[in-house]
């Protein structure tokens, strides 16, 4: 996936902001679909991280907000400095903020706290924290995040996988979300499948973002359906 998202951009000349908004704008269409999404009900969290994922769920934020639904989206770790963020999730992090959108901060000895407060009146969860990229143990506040959330009894969609799932081999990092449904972009992930993959990911969805069909078919796993 990371080759395809590369000649995305080298080959056939789309920005991989564009894939992210594609992304985004797909599992928010999941979202309302699947979940009854209303203007006056309980609002949605997005949990953002700082990579593409997060990029991702800010994209899903905005698109929702756009709709007129309720949403609040939270950062976990500290904003500053701003170069964690990779250059589109950046992008997407100003966009936020431009609509008069506040991406509330969730670290240090208070973040817990914070955090439940924050998961308390949800009636969905998105979990855009960490993305394909993970290969270490799960740290605070990623950790402590990702019990809180399961948790909760509002159900979660993980976009592209569950955050402390191994998106190659299955195995979990210390600590993963157990999500009910999983948005995942492009292809299927070969760890959704594997080991602790198919009891995390819940119902798996395969999102079409704008890959060209050259790449697509290049890719060794289904590119389509529902597992």
């Amino acid at each position: 996936m990371r080759s395809s998202d590369a000649k995305a951009s080298e080959v056939f000349g789309i920005p991989t902001v564009v894939l992210m908004e594609n992304a985004g704008r797909a599992a928010a269409d999941l979202a309302q679909d699947e979940y009854d999404l209303q203007p006056y009900g309980p609002p949605t969290l997005v949990l953002v991280g700082p990579g593409n994922n997060g990029g991702d769920g800010l994209v899903l934020a905005r698109t929702l907000l756009a709709r007129g639904l309720p949403v609040r989206a939270v950062f976990l770790g500290e904003l500053e400095p701003l170069e964690r963020f990779t250059e589109e999730t950046f992008l997407n992090h100003l966009t936020w903020q431009r609509m008069a959108q506040d991406l509330h901060e969730i670290s240090g000895h208070r973040g817990s706290q914070e955090l439940q407060r924050e998961l308390e009146p949800a009636g969905l969860i998105v979990d855009a924290l960490l993305g394909t990229g993970l290969s270490r143990r799960l740290e605070e506040p990623f950790a402590g995040a990702v019990e809180a959330a399961n948790a909760t009894q509002a159900p979660i969609l993980s976009l592209d996988l569950p955050s402390g799932l191994d998106a190659d081999t299955g195995e979990v990092h210390g600590h993963a979300i157990r999500a009910h449904r999983t948005a995942t972009f492009a292809a299927l992930k070969p760890g959704l499948v594997r080991r602790a993959g198919p009891g995390l990911a819940g119902i798996v969805e395969v999102l079409e973002i704008g890959l060209p069909g050259e790449l697509l078919e290049e890719l060794p796993l289904a590119t389509t359906g529902r597992f």
